[in-house]
């Protein structure tokens, strides 16, 4: 799948900030609901969720150094769950590292430990996720988007 258009349709502001994340040494991956309603409609929305992964060097333990660095640039609050979420001129981005979800047996949304794991296995790490088609990432390396797709998201959009 080419993702140039991806690209192209990104909200300056939004490019600014993955650009910034890959020279903290994070790579950011775009999952959920706007890789899907990109690949049902070629619209991108206003609410990104974000996973972003150490490189060159980096690793897990880098994230409280990445936070400082994000709160030079910009305004964020610190979540549960090791998720940061921003407001970019009208953009909501929730970012967070690749993580299992341990539950401890009551149904909810928050009713888990996250253990956070920076080398994660896709498939592992998206199980969480409700449908394949939200399991979808498109994953920015600095300079193009890849697909991310373990489970056939895409696959399940065209068969509908």
């Amino acid at each position: 799948m080419d993702l140039s258009s991806f690209h192209q349709l990104l909200p300056i502001k939004f490019k600014e900030l993955v650009l910034f994340i890959h020279k903290c040494g994070f790579k950011t991956g775009v999952i959920g609901g706007i890789p899907r309603d990109f690949i049902l409609t070629g619209v991108i929305g206003d609410d990104f969720d974000c996973e972003l992964r150490p490189i060159d060097g980096k690793s897990i333990k880098d994230w409280p150094d990445f936070i400082c660095k994000l709160k030079e640039k910009y305004k964020l609050e610190e979540l549960n769950f090791k998720v940061i979420r921003l407001f970019l001129d009208g953009l909501e981005v929730e970012m967070t590292m690749p993580r299992i979800e341990h539950f401890d047996g009551t149904r909810g949304h928050s009713n888990f430990e996250a253990e956070h794991i920076e080398d994660l296995d896709y498939s592992i790490g998206f199980n969480r996720r409700d449908f394949t088609i939200n399991a979808i990432m498109f994953e920015f390396d600095g300079k193009n988007w890849t697909l991310i797709d373990p489970f056939s998201g895409i696959d399940a959009i065209k068969n509908k």
